[in-house]
């Protein structure tokens, strides 16, 4: 029997409901993070004590900043006896992790000329001309890749070498001519991108089932499309990265964005699981279509969700597009109010990935503050105002933070919230502990621990990412050992643990 700590993290990475067999784990964010991790980690080395495994991962240039870290935590384990991993990317990635003795770096260099002579007798299985040789090497810089389009494109058509086009996106549109049919599917598979599903192109096409089937066969019968399983359950991929890009850079511009409208709407009627698991394949789609608005309300979906998922880089990616969407909005209270939604999880998932100093977490808030104080509701006012007094705190630019403090304390009494007052009167201590006025600092944490309450503090928890209950203890603690109450000071201390 799999135990559940194996099956949630793996439910949750596969986007799968689990069973009352296995009850959810209540775990945060950052430990469901940590658990999957190892989950990950624990299935290839079991599978790998039974027999060798080969471990690839393509495209690193292409994967996001989880499996990046995934990868790196792998690799910093040393040598896996029983598993050799291979990893790909173009030569201007950079990989995040140091090399070591036992990692191979290996380029694939071009073809030479005489190379690309090979491989084209060896797919036509004929002799060829040597200036025909000599112009596709010329036209694909060695390219494997371009080799062979364009050895197809010879061998189909018996081409003169000044017939052949100039360009891998000419030799597509060429193939494409050549074929009967709609060449609309091609160009509409390529606004999809490099793998989709046949449920959603054929929703999206506006073709008969049999006629997209027809045409789709002939995509993978032209080696354009690999495909996997059969219609309707059937996954479709483009051979090559190269290919589906070529076909999107034939699309003009507003018919680019008619595909991609077409396919966000589908998506957004037909597909509630995409729309639940992959905000951010919406929020790409109404992008590009032109459409600001939804686009950035998808981003900061797919950034809150990111941030639910502690996968704080890209929650910081999400955020960031969807700010970009709303810079080209016109000035209104609810553009205003979209980029408020999309600062406040921006400045905390920079303090997570990033730590409360960074530089780019002050001009957030500080714009988020702007905001506020125009449209905002006192506690997302005092969101903001916390955030930006912690990182003054942090970067020990203590002068200015006696007042802040006084703001946000000011603020929530006049909200008349007994959480928002804890919170607040945890910050006016911190600063008065970080600035050594220990009197001060202890007569706030008397005054914010008469508030305290679980419940409160585990709501607040959410906007802090702290219970200030224990905050409050455990910097009372530190107050009281300076102002020479060793036993008060312990005795808090204790407190503040057994509280956490």
């Amino acid at each position: 029997m799999i135990p559940s700590i194996w099956t949630l993290p793996s439910a949750s990475l596969l986007s799968l409901p689990t069973s009352d067999r296995y009850p959810p784990l209540s775990l945060s964010p950052v430990r469901q993070r940590e658990e999957t991790f190892q989950a990950m980690l624990d299935w290839l080395h079991t599978r790998g004590a039974r027999k060798p495994v080969l471990f690839i991962v393509e495209d690193l240039h292409w994967v996001d900043a989880s499996t990046l870290e995934f990868l790196a935590q792998f690799l910093a384990e040393g040598l896996h006896d029983s598993i050799l991993t291979l990893l790909t990317f173009r030569p201007e990635f950079t990989t995040p992790w140091p090399a070591v003795a036992h990692q191979t770096t290996l380029a694939l260099n071009r073809l030479t000329q005489r190379q690309v002579g090979d491989l084209m007798r060896t797919k036509t299985q004929r002799a060829l001309p040597e200036a025909v040789v000599q112009q596709i090497y010329d036209r694909t810089g060695g390219v494997p890749l371009f080799v062979e389009e364009f050895t197809t494109m010879v061998q189909e058509s018996v081409l003169l070498p000044r017939e052949i086009p100039a360009t891998l996106q000419d030799l597509v549109m060429a193939r494409l001519d050549r074929m009967t049919g709609e060449p609309d599917v091609a160009q509409l598979a390529s606004v999809l991108g490099r793998e989709f599903g046949y449920e959603l192109l054929d929703a999206v096409a506006s073709l008969d089932e049999a006629t997209l089937q027809a045409q789709l066969a002939k995509l993978v019968q032209a080696d354009i499309l690999n495909a996997k399983g059969r219609p309707p359950r059937c996954t479709y991929i483009f051979k090559h990265a190269l290919l589906e890009d070529a076909l999107y850079n034939t699309l003009v511009k507003g018919k680019r964005e008619q595909f991609h409208h077409q396919i966000a709407d589908v998506l957004e009627a037909q597909f509630p699981q995409t729309v639940g698991t992959r905000p951010e394949l919406l929020a790409h789609h109404f992008s590009e279509a032109g459409l600001a608005e939804k686009g950035a309300a998808y981003w900061l979906k797919a950034g809150l969700r990111s941030r639910e998922r502690s996968a704080e880089v890209e929650a910081i990616g999400h955020l960031t597009k969807g700010l970009t969407l709303v810079g080209a909005l016109a000035a209104s209270p609810d553009r205003d109010a979209l980029e408020l939604q999309l600062l406040n999880p921006l400045g905390t998932a920079y303090i997570a990935a990033r730590g409360y100093a960074a530089p780019e977490v002050g001009p957030v808030f500080q714009r988020a503050r702007e905001l506020c104080e125009r449209i905002g509701q006192p506690a997302q006012l005092f969101a903001v105002m916390w955030g930006g007094l912690v990182w003054r705190v942090v970067r020990a630019e203590l002068g200015r933070c006696p007042a802040l403090a006084a703001e946000t304390v000011a603020l929530a009494e006049r909200a008349n919230d007994p959480g928002m007052l804890m919170e607040a009167l945890f910050l006016a201590a911190a600063t008065s502990v970080c600035r050594g006025e220990f009197a001060a600092a202890q007569a706030h944490h008397i005054r914010g621990l008469a508030l305290d309450d679980r419940d409160r503090t585990r709501s607040w928890a959410a906007v802090t990412g702290q219970d200030s209950g224990v905050c409050h203890r455990s910097y009372l603690a530190i107050a009281r050992w300076h102002l020479g109450q060793p036993d008060q000071a312990h005795r808090s201390r204790r407190r503040g643990a057994r509280r956490g």
